[in-house]
């Protein structure tokens, strides 16, 4: 399943577990726009191979953010 991610190398520290019937996304990422890509691609992939599964995003957001000093 970690290959739905191959499009999105921003993706490669997200991990997935199978716990059940959920699909546990975790790790972190920059953006939440990067968290909602991860998520639409397993919600995709299990709505066509597993449609009895859900998804349980606990994916974190923090951007580095640097300040320029003048």
């Amino acid at each position: 399943m970690q290959d739905i991610f191959t499009t999105y190398p921003n993706l490669k520290k997200v991990s997935i577990k199978i716990e059940e019937n959920v699909v546990i996304l975790s790790g972190n990422v920059s953006t939440y726009f990067l968290k909602q890509i991860a998520q639409e691609n397993v919600l995709r992939f299990i709505k066509k191979n597993a449609p009895q599964m859900t998804v349980k995003n606990e994916i974190s957001v923090s951007s580095n953010v640097f300040a320029l000093q003048s």
